[in-house]
């Protein structure tokens, strides 16, 4: 079994601190796994409230599935954003001249994560983005409980916040991007040609690879979400400007899409698949500062979703912050969060829903 190697990010340098930044970690930690027989952990901390402003780019690795990259924020820690939007002691990658975490390997691992573009004036601008040059015949990407924040007409065509971008035309064909759990928002452009300003997109010119966005929320686009060779499913967008929060740019979905949720009508949406829901309202605690959490008078997407308890690409079971969304039975929501009834007792919640959470609500 592969040996994880842990090591300390935190730009406050606090007790335990390896590296003041992802990008230093990178650097130093660059290696083959694979023959090294290693996990390289990134764990991400945020002791005294400074931002980590260094773009990242992952690159020169060797990795495979069992011997791959993980930067994450441990929630027991204290460091992660509690499913909103957060600064203080919560760790995040804040830049304003590039884009924030360049991926150019696969089988990474990205997990309560914050990443936001500041200042938009050039040709692109993304939060995460997939931009290999060559692609391995098989790979998998997870980017789970994040949040990333764009900004509202940007001078800019390419201004994204998950952006899997495909060029190759050979290969590719086993790799799988995961992404679940995860908001973006602010992510639109000024400029005419705006097809490329969205919150989540894989944009695969070959039709080799595929990608999975599950339980996302997309708020304040030009797009929510933008597909090739994708299947979307359990998804919020809402107030996407572009006049389509579901654009298909090539080929076409993955079956078993659907289940989202949008503001707009049928025929303009672009929702992918069967049992969707048009023309809603979302009652989000405050979406204007980035907490998209659904209040207990929500009626467009809680108690809409599909169970993925069991699904047979991606399976899992908690929402953005960690709350059980319920066992093989339950009717899940619509979107990164998952309501929970804070009228039941305690007795009746599962440990993840803490009487803590509640109180936040």
């Amino acid at each position: 079994m592969a040996t994880e190697v842990i090591k300390i990010v935190d730009p406050d340098n606090g007790s335990g601190t390896d590296y003041t930044s992802l990008s230093a970690w990178e650097a130093g930690q660059q290696q083959d796994l694979v023959t090294n027989d290693r996990i390289a952990v990134a764990k991400c901390r945020c002791t005294g409230g400074t931002a980590d402003t260094t773009a990242v780019t992952i690159s020169g690795w060797t990795t495979d599935l069992t011997h791959y990259i993980k930067i994450w924020t441990d929630p027991a820690e204290g460091y992660r954003h509690e499913g909103k939007w957060q600064t203080g002691n919560k760790y995040r990658i804040s830049i304003d001249d590039d884009s924030g975490i360049a991926l150019q390997e696969f089988d990474i691992r990205l997990d309560g994560l914050q990443v936001e573009i500041t200042n938009v004036e050039n040709t692109e601008r993304i939060a995460i983005k997939n931009c290999a040059d060559s692609w391995p015949s098989t790979g998998e990407t997870y980017i789970t409980n994040c949040i990333v924040k764009g900004v509202t007409d940007a001078d800019t065509a390419n201004h994204e916040g998950i952006s899997l971008y495909d060029p190759d035309s050979t290969g590719g064909s086993g790799v799988k991007f995961f992404i679940a759990n995860c908001v973006a928002y602010n992510f639109r452009s000024s400029v005419d040609w705006e097809v490329y300003a969205a919150g989540f997109d894989h944009d695969c010119e070959s039709g080799s690879s595929s990608a999975y966005f599950y339980n996302c929320t997309a708020h304040n686009c030009d797009h929510g979400f933008i597909g090739t060779n994708t299947k979307v499913t359990n998804c919020i967008a809402n107030d996407c400007t572009s006049g389509q929060d579901f654009y298909l740019y090539a080929g076409s979905w993955i079956s078993g899409s659907g289940y989202n949720a949008t503001d707009l009508s049928d025929a303009n949406s672009g929702a992918p698949g069967s049992n969707n829901r048009y023309e809603q309202t979302f009652s989000f605690v405050d979406a204007d500062n980035g907490d998209f959490h659904l209040q207990a008078s929500d009626t467009g997407a809680k108690g809409y979703g599909l169970n993925l308890y069991n699904d047979s690409y991606y399976a899992f079971q908690n929402d953005i912050d960690g709350q059980d969304r319920g066992g093989s039975g339950a009717q899940w929501d619509i979107g990164a969060d998952e309501y929970l009834n804070s009228s039941l007792p305690p007795q009746l919640l599962t440990p993840q829903r803490s009487i803590q959470h509640l109180l936040v609500r």
